[in-house]
């Protein structure tokens, strides 16, 4: 009989050991419409470290509704080549500093003095997408890390019928980099853009083509080699829903979220 029950007590410890290398269920799908703000940057790039305090003034006016990621450009040790021109091209970025908002250019960048970063434009965005209630769709996200593996799974909603070409992009970024920024005191990087884990660039794979109907439920799970020199805990994950065109630039950003 206590060979029985040691028996079970081992076997119940090795199921939940397995259980703990897989990722949780997920929890946070978002029911609220994100922005997605891309920020084409690099840490050798003065007027990048001159728009700082810009930038984290938006992220810090409306917290838990902006979704960011850094793209940092070329000569910089935070540089993706694939990632950075997928969405240079897109939305031909010609210059840094330069952001991309909810699908949008506002740009201020050096080697075009004639533009600048317009805040009450960035606002004005932010407080467009924001407002759409209920979004179209949801996404929520979980993730486990064992070893150098990351497993994610991401659930993704949508709240009303609809149809069209739907994408998911599923990004990893790294917070806590410290790298001198010139031209400001900054030294610290965070939520920069380290892989994109559904394709090679950043267009993301095909959720749904066609109707949707309300209700309906996607969920996908993926796994991501971590590589050397990656801090594990500082790795999040950023999920984007898109809506596609025969272009290859989104029609529509859906939603946004990340872990």
């Amino acid at each position: 009989m206590k060979k029985a029950i040691l028996f079970i007590a081992t076997a119940a410890f090795a199921f939940n050991s397995c259980k703990k290398d897989e990722a949780p269920e997920i929890t946070n799908v978002s029911t609220e419409r994100k922005s997605l703000l891309i920020d084409f940057t690099a840490t050798w790039c003065c007027p990048c470290g001159s728009s700082l305090g810009i930038y984290h003034d938006v992220l810090h006016k409306y917290p838990n509704k902006v979704i960011t990621f850094a793209l940092h450009a070329s000569n910089d040790p935070f540089y993706n080549q694939d990632a950075y021109w997928h969405w240079a091209n897109i939305y031909d970025v010609q210059g840094i500093p330069s952001y991309v908002c909810d699908n949008q250019k506002v740009l201020w960048g050096y080697v075009m003095p004639d533009l600048h970063l317009d805040t009450t434009h960035f606002h004005e965005i932010i407080h467009t997408t924001t407002a759409q209630n209920p979004p179209v769709c949801g996404i929520g996200i979980a993730k486990t890390i064992s070893g150098s593996t990351m497993t994610i799974k991401t659930k993704t909603v949508f709240f009303g019928e609809t149809s069209g070409n739907f994408n998911l992009g599923v990004y990893v970024v790294e917070d806590g980099l410290v790298y001198t920024q010139n031209c400001s005191d900054d030294s610290t990087h965070n939520s920069v853009f380290r892989e994109c884990v559904t394709d090679a660039d950043g267009a993301g794979i095909l959720l749904s083509s066609g109707a949707v109907s309300k209700g309906k439920t996607f969920d996908k799970t993926f796994t991501y080699n971590i590589p050397s020199g990656y801090v594990a805990n500082n790795l999040h994950v950023i999920a984007v829903i898109y809506k596609m065109g025969s272009d290859p630039k989104p029609l529509e950003i859906l939603n946004v979220n990340r872990n």
